[in-house]
C-alpha cells in the first residue's frame, strides 16, 4: 500500500478503537455495536468529541467507503501509483467512473475537478496526483495544477517527473496554500530558488544578511527595489514551504517573517536616505523606526502590514540648512512609497502610520520631546495598549548614514512612556473591556475569527496589556512586546493556568495556516475553510471546530476571570 493508503487505514483503524473502547466503557462489556437510537448516537458523538450525530455518522461513513475503496485493490502489484490515480489519468476513463473516484478521493467540486483534471492529465504524474490527493484541499491542488500545466516548460515537468522530494512538497503547497501557489506560478524565476533551498528552514542569520547585501550591491535605487521584491517572494515560500512541511513552529515563522520585514524596511530606509543627502544635506541628529502591531510583537503573519512611527532625536538643520522636520518628514514619504509602491515583482508591504501621535490628522514625523508628551499627557488608553507593542527596528545616524545594528537613544524613553505612567485599575478595566467589546461587534460579527470573536488571540492580548500595565514597572519579565512571552511570565508568576499557552499557540498555528489557505489576510473561518484548514493540522472538520469552540469559550472565561 501507499503512504496515503497507510495513513489513511492508520486513522480509520484509531477511530474504530476510540469508538469500540468508548462503547465498552459504557456497557462494561465486550460489545461492539452502535447505538441502535438516534439519542444514544448523539450522546456517543458527543463523548467522543463531535458537535452531533449528523458529523460523527457522516465521518464514520467517509472512514469505511475509503477502507473498502483501499481494500477493492489488494492484490494489485506492490508498487507504483494506486489504481485509482491510474484511472483518473487515463483518458479513456468514463466520465462517470471519473467522479465517482473524484468523489471518493475528497474532491468536493467534481465538476470543476473533472474539467481540470482534462485540462492537465497530459502533464500529470501519477504520483503527483497521489500527494495532491492526500493534501489538504485537493480541489486547490489540482486547479493551481492545471494552472501551471499551461504556463511552464516541458523541462519544469521532467524535473517534477524525476525528483519525488520536489513533487511531494509541490502537490502539498498546492493543495495548502492558495497565496503561495499562485505566486510560484506566476514568478517562474522563482522555480530556481525553490529547487536549490529545499529544507532550508533555518538559514543563519549572519549568512542570511550576507546573501542580501550582496544581491543588493551594485543596485541603483530601482534595481534594488526590485531585487528586494524578488528577495522578498523567494524568503516568504521558502517560510512557507518549511511550514507546510511541519519544519517550523509558529513562532519560527513569526520570527522569520518579522526577520524579513525589518531587513526589507532597513534597506529602503537607508537607500532613501542616501539620495536626500545627496540633495538635501546631512541631519545632524538620528532617526528612530518604531514599529508596532503584529511586527513590533514579533507576531508576523502571512501578509500582516507594518504599523510604523517615524520619530527624530530634535529639531535643528541639515547640513544644506534644511529643517529636520522637513527632511525626515520627506524620507518618510519616500520610504512609505518604496514600500508599498506596487510593481511588477509585487508588493514588498501596505504600511499604516495612523498610530501616530494625533493618528491620521498628526504629522508624519514626530520629535521624541514631542512624542513624550503627547503620552504623558494626551494619550488615549486603547494607545497605551498598542504602545506596549512598539519597538525601534532600526536606527538612522545623521553621522555615519547608516541603519546597522545600532542603539537608539529613545529605546529607554519608549519603555518609561509605555510602562512608568500609573493608571487607574478600575478605569483602566473598564476601557479594556470596552475595546475588547467593541472589536467583537466591529470585526467579528456573524462569523467566527479566529482573533477577535471571544475567546480569540485578541482576548490573550488584552489579559497580556492588562498585566503588563499594571505590574510592568515593577516586573522587568512583563516588559516585552511580545504577547506569548508575558503570558509565559504570567504563568510563572501563578497567575494564569499553563493550558493557555497551549491555547494561544494552537490558535495562533490555525491562524498562520489559514492565510497559507487563501490569498489574502483574513483570519475568518468560512465554511469552505473548514475541510481544508482541518485536513492542513491534521484533523477532521468536526474535531476541529469541536477544538477551536473548547478552547476559545476557555479562552474567554479566563478573560472573565483576569479583567472580572
Amino acid at each position: 500500500i501507499s503512504d496515503q493508503e497507510n495513513r489513511t487505514l492508520t486513522e480509520a483503524y484509531k477511530l474504530w478503537r476510540r469508538i469500540e473502547h468508548r462503547i465498552q466503557l459504557e456497557h462494561g462489556q465486550q460489545v461492539h455495536r452502535m447505538p441502535e437510537t438516534s439519542d444514544g448516537m448523539a450522546t456517543l458523538a458527543g463523548r467522543l468529541g463531535y458537535p452531533g450525530a449528523d458529523e460523527f455518522i457522516a465521518l464514520v461513513e467517509e472512514k469505511r467507503a475509503a477502507v473498502c475503496a483501499i481494500a477493492d485493490t489488494l492484490g494489485e502489484p506492490a508498487s507504483g501509483p494506486p489504481a485509482m490515480v491510474l484511472r483518473l489519468l487515463a483518458a479513456a476513463t468514463a466520465k462517470e467512473v471519473v467522479e465517482s473516484d473524484l468523489r471518493a478521493a475528497g474532491f468536493r467540486d467534481i465538476e470543476q475537478s473533472s474539467y481540470r483534471l482534462e485540462l492537465a492529465r497530459g502533464r500529470m504524474p501519477a504520483e503527483w496526483l497521489e500527494e495532491a490527493i492526500a493534501s489538504p484541499d485537493p480541489d486547490r491542488a489540482l486547479a493551481r495544477f492545471s494552472d501551471l500545466a499551461l504556463r511552464a516548460s516541458l523541462g519544469l515537468f521532467a524535473l517534477l517527473r524525476e525528483d519525488r522530494q520536489l513533487l511531494r512538497i509541490l502537490a502539498g503547497l498546492f493543495g495548502t496554500s492558495e497565496r503561495l501557489s499562485r505566486h510560484l506560478i506566476t514568478h517562474p524565476e522563482l522555480w530556481q530558488r525553490l529547487t536549490s533551498g529545499l529544507g532550508d528552514h533555518a538559514p543563519e542569520v549572519s549568512a542570511w544578511n550576507a546573501e542580501l547585501a550582496e544581491r543588493l550591491c551594485g543596485c541603483d535605487y530601482e534595481a534594488a527595489l526590485r531585487e528586494l521584491r524578488r528577495f522578498q517572494a523567494e524568503e516568504i515560500l521558502r517560510i512557507g514551504l518549511c511550514d507546510v512541511a511541519g519544519d517550523l513552529t509558529h513562532e519560527a515563522v513569526s520570527d522569520q517573517l518579522g526577520r524579513l520585514a525589518e531587513a526589507c524596511l532597513r534597506e529602503c530606509a537607508q537607500r532613501v536616505a542616501r539620495d536626500l543627502v545627496a540633495r538635501y544635506g546631512r541631519p545632524s541628529c538620528e532617526l528612530s523606526i518604531l514599529v508596532l502591531g503584529s511586527c513590533g510583537a514579533r507576531e508576523m503573519r502571512y501578509g500582516s502590514d507594518l504599523e510604523l512611527v517615524f520619530l527624530y532625536e530634535r529639531e535643528g538643520e541639515t547640513s544644506t540648512g534644511v529643517e529636520h522636520q522637513e527632511w525626515f518628514g520627506r524620507l518618510a514619504q519616500r520610504l512609505l512609497s518604496a514600500l508599498g509602491t506596487l510593481l511588477e515583482e509585487g508588493r514588498l508591504y501596505t504600511v499604516d502610520t495612523r498610530l501616530r501621535p494625533s493618528g491620521s490628522q498628526g504629522t508624519l514625523v514626530t520629535s521624541y520631546r514631542a512624542f513624550e508628551e503627547y503620552h504623558q499627557r494626551r494619550a488615549a488608553p486603547w494607545e497605551r495598549v498598542a504602545l506596549l507593542r512598539g519597538r525601534v527596528a532600526c536606527v538612522l545616524d545623521g553621522e555615519k548614514l547608516s541603519f546597522e545594528s545600532l542603539e537608539s537613544r529613545f529605546a529607554q524613553t519608549l519603555q518609561q512612556v509605555a510602562y512608568e505612567p500609573s493608571l487607574d485599575a478600575t478605569a483602566l478595566r473598564d476601557e479594556l473591556l470596552r475595546m475588547r467589546s467593541l472589536i467583537e461587534r466591529e470585526r467579528a460579527a456573524n462569523q467566527l475569527h479566529l482573533r477577535f470573536s471571544p475567546g480569540g488571540l485578541t482576548d490573550f492580548e488584552f489579559m497580556a496589556a492588562w498585566a503588563q500595565l499594571r505590574h510592568g514597572a515593577e516586573d522587568a519579565g512583563l516588559r516585552t512586546t511580545n504577547p506569548l512571552c508575558a503570558l509565559r511570565r504570567l504563568v510563572e508568576r501563578g497567575e494564569m493556568d499553563a493550558r493557555m499557552l497551549h491555547h494561544y499557540q494552537f490558535l495562533s498555528r490555525a491562524c498562520l495556516r489559514l492565510r497559507l489557505l487563501r490569498d489574502h489576510a483574513d483570519d475568518r473561518l468560512f465554511g469552505t475553510d473548514e475541510q481544508p484548514l482541518a485536513r492542513s493540522l491534521g484533523m477532521e472538520p468536526p474535531q476541529l471546530l469541536a477544538e477551536l469552540k473548547s478552547r476559545m469559550a476557555d479562552v474567554r472565561r479566563e478573560l472573565s476571570r483576569q479583567l472580572g
